[in-house]
């Protein structure tokens, strides 16, 4: 994954930026939809405000669920050009690893 802090395309006005994040996801399954196989590595395109001046925080703000190297997530993603794009507000559920019973027997 990489992320870089661009001029926002979503709030226009001067000096607001975004950090925009670049994440290569490999396919383990998907539930519906076409375009993607299992098994394929695809490229993730996800945001969140970085700067906004002047501009009272409204409406959506980006993606706050953004993985980690080596986690395991589902995505909810709608296709734009080669790339793909979470959708809004929870385009992205990262996945809590299940946590196994101590042995109380010793």
């Amino acid at each position: 994954m990489t992320s870089k802090v661009q001029k926002s395309s979503i709030e226009g006005g001067a000096g607001n930026r975004d950090e925009v994040f670049s994440i290569s996801v490999k396919v383990e399954t998907t539930s519906k939809g076409k375009g993607i196989e299992e098994g394929s590595t695809i490229l993730v395109l996800a945001w969140k405000p970085h700067t906004r001046i002047g501009v009272a925080q409204l409406g959506l703000q980006g993606h706050y669920n953004i993985p980690k190297k080596g986690q395991m997530a589902t995505f909810y993603l709608k296709q734009k050009g080669k790339t793909f794009v979470p959708l809004m507000p929870n385009g992205i559920a990262i996945k809590v690893p299940n946590k196994t019973k101590a042995n109380k027997s010793q």
